[in-house]
């Protein structure tokens, strides 16, 4: 009786794993299927940036976010760029030791948290933070300008006037920024403006260049055996919101399944399911336009290099357009 019971078991098991991957499959025959959406693992670290004085102290609060954007336990290790600046613990203790700027952040396996930016002073006069006032806007076509300004703090966040502000790009062949924290739009991308003063520099402030008439447009192919047509256009509009448009003539072979519209800077499709930005499903061929900033608010036209249209709930690819060919 023992073996005849193992071995009904045995088939039960068999018969409820079928059961369990035909439920799966039946996801891109238009089966709804409850799914547990998949993200970027996180470390988030606070304070971004913070100033001490020599000998001072400061405990970093660091939070794990994992696959499933759950808060989660994680022991984390704690890595500093200059230790003759500023040390940390492993419970993200930090201890001020000398005048300058170090940069820490936390780790977990592979994943790395954000940059935190300490800045060391010996007395409350000093420089102890570089601030760049926030602008209008963070989008500027080239050729456009954009008046930057920026101030020296103390400790205790108070204007050091006189202070001599010097400005860097961290790529001039996208924006340049001039000696009055002027820049001026190059070429599309993203770019990074830091402004400095007395070797303390500020957070970097993060730009796009792009301008309303600039575009990208990829052509589909299908993956695999699967049938994919058409062209994807990426552009700004009249609004400045990232517009991804596909074409009158786009076509997929497909329909009847549970298909979405992604961008992605990988062809994969699990990875594409877990890490790219899901814009919307799709039930019928044709002309289609998705509002990529609704989505994503800092996307800009070189933040995914492809529109893959994927099958959902098994994460798999079934045609892509490559806006770098």
């Amino acid at each position: 009786m023992k073996c005849f019971s193992n071995i009904k078991i045995a088939h039960m098991k068999k018969y409820f794993f079928s059961i369990l991957i035909t439920m799966v499959l039946a996801g891109c025959i238009g089966t709804d299927l409850i799914d547990a959406e998949l993200v970027d693992e996180v470390i988030l670290v606070t304070p971004e940036e913070a100033s001490l004085l020599v000998g001072e102290q400061l405990m970093l609060e660091a939070n794990y976010f994992d696959m499933f954007g759950v808060l989660s336990d994680a022991t984390l290790s704690w890595q500093v760029d200059d230790s003759s600046i500023a040390t940390v613990d492993e419970t993200g203790k930090v201890i001020a030791i000398s005048s300058g700027q170090a940069h820490i952040n936390a780790k977990f396996g592979e994943v790395i948290s954000n940059g935190v930016q300490i800045t060391v002073v010996e007395d409350a006069i000093e420089i102890a933070k570089v601030s760049i006032t926030e602008p209008d806007k963070t989008r500027i076509a080239p050729e456009e300008t954009l008046q930057l300004t920026a101030e020296a703090l103390n400790i205790n966040d108070n204007t050091i006037d006189g202070k001599t502000i010097t400005w860097s790009s961290s790529d001039p062949a996208l924006a340049t920024v001039d000696s009055d924290g002027l820049v001026k739009g190059v070429a599309n991308g993203e770019v990074e403006i830091t402004a400095s003063s007395e070797g303390i520099n500020s957070l970097p402030l993060a730009l796009t260049v792009a301008g309303a008439s600039a575009a990208k447009m990829a052509t589909f192919s299908g993956a695999g055996s699967y049938t994919v047509k058409g062209t994807a256009t990426l552009k700004f509009d009249e609004n400045e919101d990232l517009i991804l448009d596909l074409s009158q003539d786009f076509e997929t072979s497909s329909f009847g399944v549970a298909i979405f519209i992604y961008l992605s800077n990988t062809t994969d499709g699990t990875s594409t399911k877990a890490n790219g930005l899901e814009l919307q499903e799709i039930t019928t061929n044709g002309a289609k336009s998705f509002n990529v900033s609704d989505k994503n608010a800092s996307a800009g036209l070189d933040t995914y290099q492809y529109v893959i249209v994927l099958c959902k709930p098994v994460g798999i690819t079934f045609g892509l357009a490559d806006f770098q060919n």
